[in-house]
C-alpha cells in the first residue's frame, strides 16, 4: 500500500486528453497517484483520497433549469458521472477540486435539494 494519496481525475473520452495528462502529471509532481475516471471507465469514488473534476465541455443547461442548447458541446453522461461522484465525495468527506467549467457542476450539485 502506498502512502501517496490516490486522486481521481474525471475527464472526457471524446477530447481533452492533453489537459487530462497535465492534470495527472501535476498530481504526480505533487506526490500523489492518479486514476483517470470517465463515464465508461468508472472507479469507486469512496476509495479515493481526493477527486479532481476536470475541465472540458459545458455542463448541460438542464442541470440548472435552463433549456437544452443544441449549439453547445455537452456530455450528459459525464455530467451524470460527476454529479454521482460528488454525491459520494460529500457522503465520505472526500475533498474535491473543480477546474474551469467543472466548478459549475460543483455549484449545481450544491444547489440541489437534499435527497
Amino acid at each position: 500500500m502506498s502512502d501517496r494519496p490516490l486522486i481521481g481525475v474525471t475527464g472526457s473520452r471524446r477530447r481533452g486528453r492533453i489537459m487530462t495528462f497535465l492534470n495527472r502529471f501535476a498530481v504526480w509532481r505533487a506526490g500523489g497517484r492518479s486514476v483517470f475516471i470517465t463515464w465508461d471507465k468508472p472507479y469507486p469514488i469512496d476509495q479515493l483520497d481526493v477527486i479532481i473534476i476536470g475541465g472540458g465541455d459545458d455542463i448541460s443547461a438542464t442541470l440548472y433549469g435552463g433549456a437544452v442548447a443544441l449549439d453547445h458541446r455537452v456530455d450528459p453522461r459525464r455530467d451524470d458521472l460527476e454529479i454521482a461522484a460528488l454525491d459520494v465525495a460529500d457522503k465520505h468527506n472526500i475533498p474535491v477540486l473543480g477546474i474551469c467549467r467543472r466548478s459549475q457542476i460543483l455549484n449545481v450539485f450544491l444547489q440541489r435539494e437534499p435527497a
